[in-house]
């Protein structure tokens, strides 16, 4: 796997240190859900004080690594709980208290993984929409680094999804990706990666992409978000912008945004401060303007 796409599970760690796991959730609902033969421990955390009577609900999409379950992930389910949102979260298959394997990803077992892994996430929709307490209406993905690849492939499969948000989503095939953790080398902030060079060499890449998140982000008519770090070194991010405003120019009445944090890295906190970038805020905002 590229160095980029490992580089989720570091940055979980240093998420559950800078963040209380001990942070205070709403009603919290737990079940298995199956999808084929394989059962995912699911649950849907309702928020104590939610942005409308009966909140949207926002489902997590994994990123990379074995870290894909609820200890790993409960302070950012916690930060978007407060924010008045439900959230539904599922362990990843092979971690955590899901069954299965765990599936590994390579260019050229990308597209069957995804598929896989997508349609998980739509048996979850499906298991979301019978609860009770939530907008079924207003069901979303919310896909964080590789979840970006994911989210609009589960996003054009279910028509259960009515928005989605990605975090440091690549926006291209997991071919660029390669190409990008070669040549940057996940440079962590060297100043001396000349990225222009970069962006060039991606925009020429003809070898074996794999999956390519591109395709479906072109489908979606759904609205949708995409957060990004400028200072990210994980993954291109100018490439993806550029790829996004290309999508915009062919369909300018797309709804969708982006927003580009000038000092954040790819897991949005500020590489001088070391502190998390308030996006949680953002997406309230932008999930208020879109939804009600």
């Amino acid at each position: 796997m590229p160095k980029g796409m490992k580089q989720w599970g570091f940055w979980c760690l240093i998420l559950i240190g800078m963040v209380s796991g001990n942070a205070q959730l709403g009603t919290l609902t737990k079940s298995r859900v199956s999808n084929g033969d394989v059962s995912l421990m699911t649950r849907l955390i309702l928020p104590e004080t939610p942005m409308a009577q009966k909140p949207p609900v926002v489902i997590i999409v994994h990123g990379s690594g074995r870290r894909g379950n609820w200890t790993t992930y409960r302070p950012l389910i916690s930060r978007f709980s407060q924010q008045g949102m439900a959230v539904v979260f599922f362990d990843k298959r092979g971690t955590g208290a899901s069954g299965g394997r765990f599936l590994k990803v390579t260019t050229e077992t990308s597209k069957d993984v995804f598929d896989t892994l997508s349609d998980d996430v739509v048996a979850v929709a499906q298991w979301t929409k019978r609860q009770a307490g939530i907008d079924t209406t207003r069901i979303g993905v919310l896909g964080f680094s590789q979840g970006g690849w994911i989210a609009p492939l589960v996003a054009c499969k279910s028509e259960l999804i009515k928005f989605s948000i990605m975090i440091s989503g690549p926006i291209y095939s997991l071919g660029h990706e390669t190409l990008f953790s070669k040549l940057a080398g996940d440079a962590q902030g060297k100043e001396l990666v000349d990225w222009e060079e970069i962006n060039t060499k991606l925009r020429a890449f003809n070898a074996d992409r794999g999956f390519d998140s591109e395709e479906y982000v072109t489908q979606l008519a759904i609205p949708s978000l995409w957060l990004f770090g400028e200072k990210d070194t994980s993954m291109p991010v100018t490439f993806s912008k550029q790829n996004l405003d290309t999508i915009l120019a062919r369909a300018p009445d797309r709804p969708f945004k982006y927003i580009v944090y000038p000092n954040a890295n790819h897991s949005l906190y500020d590489v001088d401060t070391k502190e998390r970038i308030p996006y949680g805020r953002d997406v309230r905002q932008w999930l208020l303007s879109e939804l009600y």
